[in-house]
């Protein structure tokens, strides 16, 4: 078990200058961090090829992950006369699918992901 140890603090609370903070990250978290940045391009040439699977949802579910990195995450879902805007895109996709041939296989592009420890 770690020792807690006396920290600096000025009348208001706040730390004092030269006073490591109490609750920093630890040597694993940005061992675990710098493992898993390290597999981000292949999870996303996962997430793009997914875009040409049969299943209309997991092609749904792949659109939305890549929108949701690339865009942000929608802050509320919008009404529309058949539901919800998720429920509406689904079932575009749907009749999509019954209706088209599945699209070209798309080209990977290479992204380079930058280290911000400069490692």
């Amino acid at each position: 078990m770690e020792k807690s140890r006396a920290v600096k603090r000025a009348p208001n609370g706040q730390l004092l200058p030269g006073t490591a903070s109490i609750g920093g990250a630890s040597k694993a978290t940005g061992e675990a961090l710098s493992f898993f940045r390290a597999h981000c391009v292949s999870a996303a040439h996962v997430l793009v090829q997914l875009l040409d699977h049969k299943e209309p949802k997991i092609r749904l579910d792949a659109a939305r992950e890549i929108l949701d990195r690339g865009l942000g995450r929608a802050t509320a879902a919008a009404d529309t006369p058949e539901g919800t805007a998720n429920a509406a895109l689904a079932a575009l996709l749907t009749r999509y699918a019954a209706s088209s041939p599945p699209p070209p296989a798309r080209q990977l592009a290479t992204v380079e992901i930058l280290d911000p420890e400069g490692e």
